[in-house]
């Protein structure tokens, strides 16, 4: 599961929420770090603010051992040396302020950076 609906806000009486495991991009995980009080918080707010996304996906594609997930890593600005090759898809989403918004905290784009492995054998899956 990537994505939460926002209407799990309105449960007023849930008592429990396991996320563990789950590539969530929505909402973002920051806020699933903070609990499920934050996350019901924030899921209610999107609701009644009726709050626009700007999200898109990146597709990153090729043979196995060339860097794509040096790429992925070096385009989120996080170290890239010694990587190991990946098995499947991995799906990270990265959030940055709007281009024509950077001052506004509510304007964030996030965009899904999906790192395909590259072994002959899988390319299948890149159609």
């Amino acid at each position: 599961m990537t994505e939460l609906p926002p209407e799990i806000g309105k449960l007023t009486n849930l008592q429990t929420l396991t996320l563990d495991g789950n590539p969530l991009i929505l909402p973002p995980p920051g806020i699933v770090s903070q609990g499920m009080t934050a996350v019901l918080s924030y899921l209610k707010e999107l609701l009644e603010a009726g709050t626009q996304r700007y999200e898109a996906k990146l597709l990153i594609l090729g043979d196995g051992g060339e860097g794509k997930t040096c790429l992925s890593r070096a385009i989120r600005g996080l170290p890239f040396a010694d990587q190991h090759s990946t098995m499947g898809v991995d799906i990270e989403p990265w959030e940055f302020p709007h281009p024509k918004n950077p001052e506004d905290p509510g304007k964030t784009v996030t965009l899904n950076v999906w790192d395909f492995e590259g072994q002959e054998i899988n390319h299948q899956s890149h159609q």
